[in-house]
């Protein structure tokens, strides 16, 4: 990731910089960047699915312990992933007309 973020740097520099400045840049960033944990940003998309996600096996794990039986919890696992596909949006902002 970090390698990704300074050849993108180093291209975007290359129009008014030298290659002595272009490498001197690389040195830089290279020992700047080590001092940093970084990861990529998820999309909106990929964050909604991630929480819904979290939230449904919340919602399961609950199930399991109120002493719902394996094939009543995968009946709702099966419903509500089914429900989230047809909605597009996250679980917070789905209305009772989305369900029906």
């Amino acid at each position: 990731m970090k390698q990704t973020i300074i050849n993108a740097v180093v291209e975007n520099s290359k129009s008014f910089l030298t290659s002595e400045q272009i490498n001197h840049l690389k040195v830089l960033l290279a020992k700047e960047l080590n001092k940093y944990e970084i990861s990529k940003v998820l999309e909106e998309k990929d964050q909604q699915v991630k929480a819904n996600t979290e939230l449904l096996q919340a919602y399961l794990s609950a199930k399991k312990i109120e002493g719902c039986s394996e094939k009543t919890i995968s009946y709702y696992q099966s419903i509500i992933e089914t429900l989230f596909v047809a909605v597009c949006k996250p679980v917070y902002d789905v209305t009772t007309n989305d369900i029906r």
